[in-house]
């Protein structure tokens, strides 16, 4: 697997077959599909790994109850970093495979994973799931009936889908059927030489004092995405450099994800 210019390091990629990577919002913990044998459960299992400076640490299995003695693939890991969704065909399925959601407790711990129903999931195999920003759309990946080939994507209208289904509780309906998300980006460099620089990105939601932190990287630049419609405050530290600190309202899109772009300069600290 590869993202951007890096690879995603030796303790990640393997001799086995690596796939289905999705990268938590604040780019420091991702989590991938992996079918190498020895911390394996089953055939392809579930591991994540976090950021370790500028280098990926050792992968972490997911264990039980995500991973099972048969495949788990296709995982996607929502923007609030702790709702998980995957394909299996290990758990209680309705078809070949299905997309399940779980959820991160305060404990650490990942919830029993919850099988979502009709018309998500078919007879036939269900293999991809992705929620758009605004978190009314989802999009997946099937051979079921109705398809172009063997393999179509298809549009599922996820609007009211969360909060109606009774097999899903309300704690992870209310957080994946939040406000719409934005994208915040751009670029951390020296105000006079516009060298680019590695610093510490702290986000603060005023209204809850909710925070989100992030870092640029060795080229400057970061990415994130927040609940849109919102005012912020952004704090930006870098090791010899004065803090910046100011507000901002994050918008949101009509009908396409809004992207905000913020560079952000950075004075010496004599």
């Amino acid at each position: 697997m590869y993202y951007s210019r890096w690879k995603y390091g030796k303790y990640v990629n393997s001799t086995y077959f690596e796939s289905s990577a999705c990268i938590t919002p604040d780019g420091n913990t991702i989590y991938f599909v992996s079918e190498r044998e020895k911390e394996g459960f089953g055939h392809g299992d579930i591991y994540m790994v976090k950021k370790e400076g500028r280098e990926w640490g050792k992968p972490i299995n997911l264990g039980f109850p995500i991973n099972t003695p048969y495949d788990e693939i296709g995982v996607y890991i929502h923007p609030d970093g702790k709702t998980l969704f995957f394909s299996s065909n290990g758990h209680n399925i309705m078809g070949g495979y299905d997309i399940f959601i779980s959820a991160l407790g305060d404990d650490g711990k990942w919830s029993e994973p919850i099988n979502l129903g009709y018309p998500i999931n078919t007879t036939r195999n269900e293999i991809h799931f992705v929620l758009a920003t605004d978190r009314k759309n989802a999009f997946i990946s099937s051979n079921r009936d109705g398809g172009y080939g063997a393999y179509d994507i298809f549009n599922i209208d996820m609007s009211y889908y969360f909060r109606t289904n009774k097999n899903i509780p309300a704690s992870i309906a209310n957080s994946v059927s939040g406000p719409p998300l934005s994208i915040l980006k751009g670029k951390v460099s020296d105000a006079e030489t516009n060298k680019p620089l590695k610093a510490n990105i702290i986000i603060k939601d005023i209204a809850d004092d909710k925070t989100n932190i992030t870092e640029s990287d060795e080229n400057g630049e970061y990415f994130i995405t927040l609940p849109a419609d919102k005012k912020y405050e952004i704090i930006v530290k870098a090791k010899e450099y004065k803090t910046l600190d100011f507000k901002f309202k994050l918008p949101k899109g009509d009908s396409n994800t809004f992207t905000l772009i913020k560079h952000l300069l950075l004075n010496k600290d004599y």
